[in-house]
């Protein structure tokens, strides 16, 4: 069995051709996929495909590149969609210091607020992490992820 464990079948790029794509990943052998929704419109669209699809499951969370527009309206709504049944991570979130659209104290910030949420959910994480090792690594270590683990 294979596990696509990171797929974006959710950006506008597969707008198109989602069910093509799905159906041709089935047939190399791909029976499962985590579908990774990191702002608003791609988490809807991947809750919307793992309701429809039995092999999709959903990852949702906020991206660093988008820490600075996170609020408690956010939160909020990221805590209610995570308690939904296909939901099997929290996620894409980590530090992105190559494309900074956000200083790193803020997205320190929501980095480990998100990791706090999954451990209250008891849900794993799945980091994004460019040019950023060292802080990323500092972060898992002092918010001690090993409790509810994850994938990189």
């Amino acid at each position: 069995m294979l596990f696509d464990t990171h797929c974006h079948l959710n950006v506008d790029a597969f707008e198109e051709d989602a069910e093509a794509t799905i159906q041709r990943a089935k047939e190399a052998g791909v029976s499962r996929f985590a579908v990774v929704g990191f702002d608003a419109e791609t988490i809807k669209k991947s809750l919307k495909l793992s309701a429809a699809h039995p092999e999709i499951y959903s990852i949702i969370g906020w991206h660093p590149t988008e820490a600075g527009s996170y609020t408690i309206e956010i939160e909020e709504s990221l805590l209610a969609m995570l308690r939904t049944e296909k939901v099997i991570a929290m996620g894409e979130m980590g530090l992105d210091y190559y494309w900074m659209e956000d200083p790193k104290d803020v997205q320190e910030h929501v980095f480990r607020r998100q990791i706090q949420i999954a451990k209250q959910l008891q849900l794993p994480i799945s980091i994004h992490m460019r040019d950023a090792i060292e802080d990323t690594y500092r972060i898992l270590k002092d918010e001690d992820v090993s409790e509810i683990g994850g994938i990189m």
